[in-house]
């Protein structure tokens, strides 16, 4: 969804088991997902963290939450190998109301998919 459209309509789409569920953004982090939204540069345009994640109670998640809580979304960094937090994303932590997890994927270049270990924890 374009950013214009969320800032819009105050909501954001995403995707869980091959559907697509609609998740309205609280207000207190209404204007942070619009600021990490935007791209750092304009001729190499990056973005701070790599994803926008939001915690889902169930296996099976309605199409549509109106009642969200910030509590319940997350910034998302993806890394690889020993590759760290660049100083903008540790700072960028401290200016964000809600958490920003690491998702690090162990021995990506010497085993097979199946073999690749995933570890997830809070930026500290």
């Amino acid at each position: 969804i374009p950013l214009k459209e969320i800032m819009e309509k105050n909501t954001i789409m995403f995707d869980y088991n091959n559907r697509r569920i609609e998740v309205k953004l609280p207000e207190i982090i209404r204007g942070e997902a619009y600021k990490m939204g935007q791209t750092s540069t304009k001729f190499k345009p990056r973005y701070l963290y790599d994803f926008l994640g939001y915690r889902l109670s169930n296996n099976n998640p309605p199409r549509q939450i109106k009642q969200s809580m910030a509590k319940d979304f997350m910034w998302v960094e993806a890394k690889s190998g020993q590759s760290k937090p660049s100083d903008a994303q540790i700072t960028g932590k401290s200016q964000t109301k809600i958490p920003v997890m690491m998702c690090r994927a162990e021995g990506v270049l010497l085993n097979r998919p199946e073999h690749v270990g995933i570890d997830w924890h809070e930026l500290q």
